[in-house]
């Protein structure tokens, strides 16, 4: 007869095996990245671990600042808020810009990228990531509804460096990313 204590090591060990198996990001709850979304580019290592970065994002519009909406990709429908750090926050997000306003049109709106795991969706780390997450239009040759043609023309500097890879380009700490419609 098997002892009552064994039972209850064997339950123990069968719970912590589970919550292993999830944890560790192996269940089939965990997210997967999209076969079509960005791949990191060759030479980007992609963080093992969590990670909490602050790229800045700055938006000129013919000339004027772009206010960038505080709590994007906060609340209920967050996109892959499971691997979020906040509870409820999409790993790129958005926080009240309360403290200091005058501070997205200086230096650009700091977005908030926390990730308990980016290794397992690393398209997270894109800047087209966080316009999903906005549910806004970037690419090569748009921004929201501006398009390159005969009104202007759509450019993006990193670090005060022309870039060309726009939606596609995978973001670090510190950045300051600068994309201008003229």
């Amino acid at each position: 007869m098997v002892s009552k204590q064994i039972i209850i090591y064997l339950v123990v060990l069968v719970l912590v095996i589970i919550g292993a198996y999830y944890f560790i990001g192996f269940g089939s709850s965990q997210p997967k990245d999209d076969p079509n979304a960005p791949k990191p580019p060759a030479g980007y290592d992609i963080p093992q671990g969590s990670i909490h970065w602050h790229p800045r994002l700055k938006i000129i519009i013919k000339g004027e600042v772009f206010h960038i909406q505080d709590n994007i990709g906060i609340g209920n429908s967050a996109t892959d808020s499971s691997i979020g750090s906040d509870m409820g926050a999409a790993p790129i997000h958005t926080h009240d810009l309360a403290e200091d306003p005058a501070e997205e049109t200086e230096n650009g709106r700091r977005l908030h990228m926390e990730s308990l795991n980016p290794q397992l969706k690393p398209s997270t780390l894109s800047l087209g990531y966080f316009f999903k997450v906005w549910g806004k239009t970037l690419n090569s040759t748009c921004i929201f509804d501006k398009c390159n043609g005969p009104s202007g023309q759509i450019k993006m500097f990193v670090n005060d460096k022309p870039n060309t890879d726009f939606n596609k380009y995978f973001m670090h700490d510190g950045d300051r990313i600068l994309i201008v419609y003229e």
